[in-house]
């Protein structure tokens, strides 16, 4: 014990020894402050990838469900118990084994289904459970009803929404869900996906737990060695200071890969068009005709109020029905962030911020064949209306004016949103505008100028597209949609639709 205490007094008496225990204090200070800040930041970005995962694969199986058989199954069997086994009905069983499908290539620990909302007599909803991918039989799940539903997912019902933590009657959850549609575009019902919370904490305890045994045995070992070379460290001071230099570099080192490790986060957003009652509150003079070529569309409109201002987007997405809905959901995601949460309302910083975030998402996660093709025609108007000033830039896509009987067209740049490497970018233009009183304005996508039809069946071509919004922009607004639609059936006649219609028009 004496010799130990001797010991203890030489080291401490020693300037260098006493400067190393201090590093040594702090790089075990380090260590733990980076496993602690590890595990919550290693905590929130697994949480943003499940939660992204469950979004993902929910708007996935939503978008490959047949609303209309699922609709249809209901209508059949009213009551629980109706429904017995899933052989005992086709539409059951194929839509049982669509999820299934699912839920195995998806590696989940949970079953998908779907729910469906009952407004009863006492206004007070209801929801209870469709197919299910579990091993239980329908006449377990089948119109069972969900009683501690949470909050959001009636708030959300028809948009599609991530859960956070909360408890059911079978315990605790983190969720998302995405509304599927019948062939007439109207909810019949949600896709819910699911992983239960305590697994969700326990992988991430047991990753962190594992990067924790490793720092604590490298400092058990380093500790070790310290301990038994005090001797000689007392007489090669310099030499110590340098291993310990490069012991404090290998945790550096270590706690950077454990950093780096856990960097991975990939998102899809809610590929839901935004409510037009919300659009028409804030532009009382405004209509949107909006006809996808196939159940889902390439085309998307988009619409935000940032610091005062309003922000109206229509986007072209290469092809159309599920590809084109897929860039889309990109093309939804990334504004959300640009605007949303960068606060950039400038069109032409918008459209550079998108073009290089496309890119970038398509160079980590696409082919170079695709690279190079795929991308969105698109215009961006950003209304001041305190001021009577509208903004606009656009990429291949034009926005027009018309004031007094007279058109006026503002065109865009000649280069694409993403695609199109033959192309040679420079930065998008902003043209600035002043409203007059009467002035109404259009955006639009290239599906009706292009659509073949008439009595030869040819194109309907952009100079007898813009007579046409001339001739209809005498009526009123709450006419001029019809007006299009009519116009528009009338040209097609029994040819095909060929590409997604997206028109807007309003007036601030």
């Amino acid at each position: 014990m004496n010799k130990i205490l001797v010991l203890i007094k030489r080291i401490l008496k020693n300037s260098s020894t006493r400067v190393m225990i201090l590093i040594f204090t702090t790089i075990i200070g380090i260590t733990a402050f980076f496993l602690v800040f590890g595990y919550y930041n290693q905590l929130k970005l697994y949480k943003d990838a499940v939660y992204n995962k469950l979004e993902g694969i929910a708007i996935t199986a939503s978008l490959s469900i047949d609303g209309d058989a699922h609709q249809l199954l209901l209508d059949n069997y009213t009551k629980k118990g109706d429904l017995v086994t899933r052989e005992q009905d086709t539409l059951y069983s194929q839509l049982y084994h669509h999820l299934k499908d699912i839920e195995v290539d998806a590696h989940l620990n949970s079953p998908i289904y779907t729910l469906f909302k009952v407004a009863s007599s006492n206004d007070r909803t209801q929801f209870f459970y469709g197919v299910n991918s579990s091993d239980d039989m329908p006449d377990k799940t089948f119109r069972d009803e969900y009683k501690l539903f949470p909050k959001v997912l009636l708030e959300k019902y028809k948009e599609g929404a991530t859960i956070p933590a909360y408890e059911t009657e079978n315990g605790y959850w983190i969720s998302a869900f995405h509304p599927f549609k019948n062939s007439k575009g109207v909810v019949v019902g949600v896709v819910e996906v699911d992983e239960k919370f305590n697994e969700f904490i326990t992988r991430v305890n047991r990753q962190i737990l594992w990067s924790a045994c490793i720092s604590v045995l490298f400092i058990s070992i380093l500790a070790y060695f310290l301990i038994r070379s005090t001797r000689k460290i007392l007489r090669k001071e310099e030499e110590m200071t340098k291993n310990l230099v490069l012991s404090k570099n290998i945790i550096e080192t270590k706690n950077k890969d454990i950093t780096d490790s856990i960097n991975y986060a990939k998102k899809i957003q809610d590929a839901i068009l935004p409510e037009y009652e919300y659009i028409s509150n804030t532009l009382p003079n405004s209509f949107i005709f909006f006809k996808p070529r196939d159940v889902v569309s390439g085309d998307f409109y988009w619409f935000s109020e940032q610091n005062g201002l309003i922000i109206i987007v229509a986007a072209d997405c290469t092809g159309h029905g599920v590809p084109g809905a897929l860039m889309s959901m990109i093309g939804t995601s990334l504004l959300s962030e640009i605007v949303n949460h960068r606060g950039i309302t400038n069109p032409s910083e918008i459209l550079d911020n998108l073009d290089s975030g496309i890119q970038k998402a398509f160079k980590k996660y696409l082919s170079e064949e695709i690279e190079n093709k795929d991308g969105m025609d698109i215009s961006i108007c950003t209304i001041d209306k305190p001021n009577n000033k509208l903004s606009y830039a656009g990429a291949f896509r034009p926005l027009i004016k018309i004031r007094n009987g007279a058109i006026e067209e503002y065109q865009g740049n000649r280069f694409p949103i993403g695609g199109g490497s033959s192309y040679k970018k420079t930065t998008f233009t902003t043209h600035e505008i002043t409203i007059d009183k009467g002035d109404f304005f259009y955006m639009f996508s290239d599906g009706f100028p292009d659509q073949f039809g008439g009595d030869k069946g040819k194109k309907y071509m952009n100079k007898r597209f813009k007579e046409l919004l001339l001739t209809i922009n005498q009526q009123p607004t709450s006419s001029k949609l019809k007006l299009l639609e009519k116009a528009f059936t009338d040209w097609k006649g029994e040819i095909e639709q060929l590409d997604d219609i997206l028109i807007m028009g309003f007036e601030i």
